[in-house]
């Protein structure tokens, strides 16, 4: 899962905590189109480069 991000590193990286508020934040971008997102039966995954789109990364220090 090198390219994903799993819920608490995608709100870490983007909110900078994974609280349940940051995890419906995060529900709502995905519902609303904002964000996209892979999602399995049980869990859900984000693009690691759509994460550095939202945050406005050109390079891979921060997540790699």
């Amino acid at each position: 899962m090198n390219g994903l991000l799993s819920f608490e590193e995608a709100s870490t990286a983007l909110f900078g905590r994974a609280t349940r508020t940051e995890r419906n934040r995060l529900n709502k971008w995905i519902n609303q189109g904002y964000i996209s997102a892979i999602v399995d039966e049980r869990r859900t995954w984000f693009p690691r480069a759509e994460i550095k789109r939202l945050i406005g990364e050109e390079d891979e220090t921060d997540l790699s």
